[in-house]
C-alpha cells in the first residue's frame, strides 16, 4: 500500500499528468498487489499552496492468522509538484 500511494503521488506530480491520473495509477497498483483492493478508499489532494500532492489509502485487509475480523490500515504518501 505504501508503494502504491507513493507511486500515485509521484505520477500525479509529473508535468504532463493530472491528479485523476495519479489516483487511477494508485488504484491500478493496489488492484494488482492486495486482496479486495476494490474496497480501498483512495483520496488525492493538493496541499501547501498547490506544491504538495498527497495520496491517502484507507483499506481493511482480511484476517491474519489468529486475529479475527478485517485489519484496518491507512497510509499516506506525498510528492512535490514542481511544475511551473
Amino acid at each position: 500500500m505504501i508503494d502504491a500511494a507513493s507511486a500515485g503521488a509521484r505520477f500525479a506530480a509529473l508535468a504532463d499528468r493530472s491528479m485523476a491520473e495519479g489516483e487511477q495509477r494508485t488504484v491500478a497498483l493496489l488492484t494488482n498487489s492486495i486482496p479486495r483492493a476494490d474496497t480501498a478508499d483512495v483520496t488525492i489532494s493538493r496541499e501547501a499552496g498547490g506544491e504538495l500532492i498527497t495520496v491517502t489509502i484507507d483499506h481493511q485487509l482480511p484476517v491474519f492468522g489468529f486475529m479475527t475480523g478485517p485489519v484496518p490500515l491507512s497510509t499516506t504518501a506525498q510528492a512535490y509538484d514542481l511544475t511551473p
